[in-house]
């Protein structure tokens, strides 16, 4: 399955502030902590990655996410 969004799409689905692609910001500790799970709760084998995910934005923080989300994949 392939979707393109774009930043419209985006500012609609996740109210991200012009379809920002890092979704909402993490200035204090307590936005941190409420981005995207890398594991859907909801869909079996579902996954995510990318800066509104975990951990975060920022090129090395979507580059992570990917890698934690493979680890978690490979660990079952």
């Amino acid at each position: 399955y392939e979707e393109l969004q774009t930043p419209a799409d985006l500012a609609v689905r996740t109210r991200a502030f012009r379809g920002a692609i890092y979704g909402m910001s993490s200035n204090n500790l307590q936005q941190a902590f409420f981005r995207i799970p890398n594991k859907d709760t909801h869909i079996k084998g579902l996954w995510f990655a990318g800066g509104s995910t975990h951990p975060g934005g920022g090129t090395p923080m979507v580059t992570l996410s990917g890698k934690l989300t493979a680890q978690a994949i490979l660990q079952g």
